[in-house]
Protein backbone atom coordinates (compact mmCIF):
# COMPACT_ATOMS: atom_id res chain seq x y z
CA UNK A 1 0.00 0.00 0.00
CA UNK A 2 2.56 2.35 1.00
CA UNK A 3 4.63 1.68 -2.54
CA UNK A 4 1.30 2.49 -4.79
CA UNK A 5 0.92 5.81 -2.75
CA UNK A 6 4.43 7.21 -3.10
CA UNK A 7 4.22 5.70 -7.12
CA UNK A 8 0.74 8.05 -7.08
CA UNK A 9 2.49 11.38 -4.92
CA UNK A 10 5.48 10.80 -7.19
CA UNK A 11 3.45 10.73 -10.26
CA UNK A 12 1.41 13.73 -9.00
CA UNK A 13 4.94 15.92 -8.74
CA UNK A 14 6.01 14.62 -11.69
CA UNK A 15 3.06 15.94 -13.75
CA UNK A 16 3.08 19.33 -11.78
CA UNK A 17 6.39 19.94 -13.09
CA UNK A 18 5.56 18.89 -16.26
CA UNK A 19 2.68 21.15 -16.28
CA UNK A 20 4.73 23.91 -15.03
CA UNK A 21 7.64 23.98 -17.23
CA UNK A 22 4.85 23.81 -20.48
CA UNK A 23 3.07 26.78 -19.10
CA UNK A 24 6.47 29.32 -18.58
CA UNK A 25 7.61 27.92 -22.08
CA UNK A 26 4.30 29.05 -24.12
CA UNK A 27 4.60 32.40 -25.22
CA UNK A 28 3.59 35.73 -24.22
CA UNK A 29 0.17 36.58 -24.74
CA UNK A 30 -1.11 40.18 -24.36
CA UNK A 31 -4.53 40.71 -23.73
CA UNK A 32 -5.87 44.22 -25.13
CA UNK A 33 -8.74 45.64 -24.14
CA UNK A 34 -11.05 47.68 -26.57
CA UNK A 35 -13.09 50.49 -24.64
CA UNK A 36 -15.81 51.37 -26.97
CA UNK A 37 -15.52 55.57 -27.25
CA UNK A 38 -19.45 56.08 -26.53
CA UNK A 39 -19.17 54.06 -23.45
CA UNK A 40 -17.37 56.57 -21.20
CA UNK A 41 -18.13 57.41 -18.41
CA UNK A 42 -19.52 55.10 -16.36
CA UNK A 43 -22.71 54.61 -15.08
CA UNK A 44 -23.77 56.10 -11.92
CA UNK A 45 -26.55 56.68 -9.25
CA UNK A 46 -28.79 59.71 -8.83
CA UNK A 47 -31.37 60.26 -6.73
CA UNK A 48 -34.24 62.88 -6.51
CA UNK A 49 -32.51 65.89 -5.25
CA UNK A 50 -28.81 65.67 -6.92
CA UNK A 51 -28.24 66.84 -10.58
CA UNK A 52 -26.15 65.27 -12.94
CA UNK A 53 -24.34 67.64 -15.42
CA UNK A 54 -22.61 66.52 -18.05
CA UNK A 55 -19.95 68.58 -19.18
CA UNK A 56 -18.32 68.96 -23.05
CA UNK A 57 -14.92 70.93 -23.07
CA UNK A 58 -13.37 71.28 -26.63
CA UNK A 59 -9.63 70.94 -25.93
CA UNK A 60 -9.06 71.85 -29.28
CA UNK A 61 -8.02 74.64 -32.08
CA UNK A 62 -10.97 74.42 -33.85
CA UNK A 63 -14.63 74.34 -33.41
CA UNK A 64 -16.56 71.63 -32.63
CA UNK A 65 -20.06 71.22 -33.58
CA UNK A 66 -22.48 68.44 -33.19
CA UNK A 67 -21.97 66.01 -30.59
CA UNK A 68 -24.98 64.65 -29.07
CA UNK A 69 -25.51 63.31 -25.99
CA UNK A 70 -27.89 61.31 -24.06
CA UNK A 71 -28.97 60.50 -20.21
CA UNK A 72 -29.73 56.95 -20.05
CA UNK A 73 -31.15 54.89 -17.81
CA UNK A 74 -29.96 51.09 -16.62
CA UNK A 75 -32.33 50.26 -19.43
CA UNK A 76 -31.29 51.62 -22.68
CA UNK A 77 -34.46 54.00 -22.29
CA UNK A 78 -33.28 57.86 -23.08
CA UNK A 79 -34.14 60.16 -19.89
CA UNK A 80 -32.76 63.55 -21.59
CA UNK A 81 -30.94 64.17 -24.88
CA UNK A 82 -29.90 67.37 -27.05
CA UNK A 83 -32.38 68.83 -28.56
CA UNK A 84 -30.44 70.97 -30.73
CA UNK A 85 -27.18 71.40 -32.64
CA UNK A 86 -24.29 71.98 -30.05
CA UNK A 87 -21.23 74.21 -31.41
CA UNK A 88 -18.78 74.36 -28.60
CA UNK A 89 -15.67 77.16 -29.90
CA UNK A 90 -12.31 76.05 -29.54
CA UNK A 91 -11.33 76.45 -25.58
CA UNK A 92 -15.07 76.59 -24.06
CA UNK A 93 -17.61 73.96 -22.98
CA UNK A 94 -20.85 73.38 -22.52
CA UNK A 95 -22.66 71.92 -19.98
CA UNK A 96 -26.16 70.06 -19.75
CA UNK A 97 -28.09 69.31 -16.08
CA UNK A 98 -30.43 66.12 -15.47
CA UNK A 99 -32.56 66.13 -12.65
CA UNK A 100 -34.58 63.05 -12.12
CA UNK A 101 -38.54 63.52 -12.19
CA UNK A 102 -40.93 62.63 -10.12
CA UNK A 103 -41.63 59.60 -10.27
CA UNK A 104 -37.95 58.65 -11.28
CA UNK A 105 -37.66 56.46 -14.34
CA UNK A 106 -36.53 53.20 -14.60
CA UNK A 107 -35.71 50.44 -11.63
CA UNK A 108 -35.57 52.26 -8.20
CA UNK A 109 -33.49 50.72 -5.36
CA UNK A 110 -34.70 51.17 -1.62
CA UNK A 111 -33.15 55.09 -1.28
CA UNK A 112 -34.77 56.14 -4.62
CA UNK A 113 -31.65 56.37 -6.14
CA UNK A 114 -31.96 54.63 -10.36
CA UNK A 115 -28.67 53.97 -12.46
CA UNK A 116 -28.33 56.28 -15.40
CA UNK A 117 -25.26 56.71 -17.67
CA UNK A 118 -24.25 59.68 -19.70
CA UNK A 119 -23.14 58.80 -23.77
CA UNK A 120 -21.60 61.46 -26.02
CA UNK A 121 -22.19 60.28 -29.90
CA UNK A 122 -19.96 60.99 -32.07
CA UNK A 123 -16.63 60.24 -30.08
CA UNK A 124 -15.12 57.91 -32.47
CA UNK A 125 -15.53 61.06 -34.92
CA UNK A 126 -11.42 62.46 -36.10
CA UNK A 127 -13.76 65.57 -36.16
CA UNK A 128 -14.47 65.80 -32.14
CA UNK A 129 -10.57 64.44 -31.01
CA UNK A 130 -10.21 67.42 -28.81
CA UNK A 131 -13.57 67.14 -27.07
CA UNK A 132 -13.16 66.03 -22.96
CA UNK A 133 -16.07 64.87 -21.01
CA UNK A 134 -17.08 64.71 -17.00
CA UNK A 135 -19.58 63.85 -15.37
CA UNK A 136 -20.57 66.09 -12.10
CA UNK A 137 -23.71 65.20 -9.21
CA UNK A 138 -23.85 67.73 -7.08
CA UNK A 139 -26.93 68.52 -4.86
CA UNK A 140 -29.78 70.96 -5.48
CA UNK A 141 -29.82 72.55 -2.13
CA UNK A 142 -25.95 73.16 -1.18
CA UNK A 143 -24.56 72.63 -4.54
CA UNK A 144 -21.79 70.75 -3.06
CA UNK A 145 -20.62 68.07 -5.19
CA UNK A 146 -20.62 64.34 -4.87
CA UNK A 147 -18.11 62.98 -7.47
CA UNK A 148 -17.03 63.43 -10.69
CA UNK A 149 -16.71 61.06 -13.42
CA UNK A 150 -13.92 62.29 -15.69
CA UNK A 151 -12.83 59.32 -18.25
CA UNK A 152 -8.90 59.29 -18.71
CA UNK A 153 -7.20 61.36 -21.62
CA UNK A 154 -6.58 59.60 -25.05
CA UNK A 155 -2.78 58.36 -25.12
CA UNK A 156 -1.29 61.13 -27.48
Amino acid sequence: MKTSYRSAKLLAIVAALVAAVFWTLLPDRHVHAIQDSEDFPSPFGLVRGQTARLTLFNNGETAIVGPEYRFLNGHGVILARSADEIVIPAGQFRYFDFDLPDPPPGTVDLYGRIQIRAVVGGIGNPDIKDLRISVEVFDNATGMTSFIIQPPPDPE
